[in-house]
Parts: C-alpha cells; structure tokens; sequence
C-alpha cells in the first residue's frame, strides 16, 4: 500500500515516538506492573486516543489507515499500550461517536478522545471467563443465546 504524505507524516510521528519512549521500558513495564501514565498522556497528546473522533470532540479527526497505522506502530514497541489505546479507541469512541446523545458525547467522548479519561470493556462468561477463545454460543437462525455473569473491579 502507498501511504500518502499525511499518513506517512502520522506513522513516522508515532515511530520516532514509541523507539524512544516506549520500547525501551515496555519489559520493564511488564515485569514491574506498571502502567505508564506519562506515556499515555503524550500519546494522547499526539491525537492517539480519539484518532477517528472529530475535532469538535476533542479528537484527532483522522481515518481508519491513520488508527491501523498508529497502533500498528504502538504495538510493535508495547503490546500492552496498544491494547489499551485500542479499546479507547474502538470499542470505546467509536460506539459514544455512533450511538451517543449529545450530552453523552459531550461527558464522556470529548475527554476519552482528549486522553483525559481512558475506556475499558469487561468480557466474561460463564463457562470461559474472561478468556475470549472459550467464549460459547448457541444460536438458532437469527437469536443468539447466550448468559453473563458480573465483574467485579480489580485491585493491584
């Protein structure tokens, strides 16, 4: 695929980026537990967390090459960090940007894609947990049936 300028401007950003401030530390992020906050910031900075949301919610206005690109790049210095931006990104905006109200978008879009707060999702199922592969469904024609059993949040 031929990249034109702005995307390439985006990926070559985010390159320089992750060589220098993520890939250095993401073993010991790991191995230490750490979720760095500063990192985060500055990736919010640089439009990461709101790629696909609009400018007048505080994101970066960009297309879904420009999302590809940015966490291909992240994930290639942190698999962690890219998850994370990720899910702020899609599931997270992509669902408030389609579905929200105004007021929704405005309390919760505008400061997930400013970086300001950063979204999640829970996955778990009965008979799997939270390991997706062993996720189970029966479904028959259209109607999907399935259960869910509640989260409780977790503490370092």
């Amino acid at each position: 695929m031929v990249l034109d300028q702005d995307h390439l401007m985006v990926r070559d950003a985010l390159r320089t980026f992750v060589r220098e401030a993520v890939t250095p530390h993401a073993a010991r992020w790991d191995r230490e537990r750490v979720f760095p906050h500063d990192v985060h910031r500055q990736l919010a900075e640089l439009g990461a967390y709101g790629v696909l949301v609009p400018e007048a919610y505080g994101g970066a206005g960009m297309d879904a090459l420009a999302l590809a690109l940015i966490l291909e790049e992240i994930a290639a210095g942190d698999g962690g960090t890219s998850t994370a931006i990720s899910v702020n990104n899609c599931p997270v905006c992509s669902i408030l940007l389609s579905y929200g109200n105004d007021a929704q978008k405005r309390d919760w879009l505008t400061p997930l894609a400013r970086g300001e707060m950063l979204g999640a999702f829970c996955l778990t199922e009965p008979q799997a947990g939270s390991d997706a592969s062993a996720l189970r469904n029966n479904s028959w024609s259209a109607i999907l049936h399935s259960s869910a059993i509640g989260v409780a949040p977790s503490h370092p």
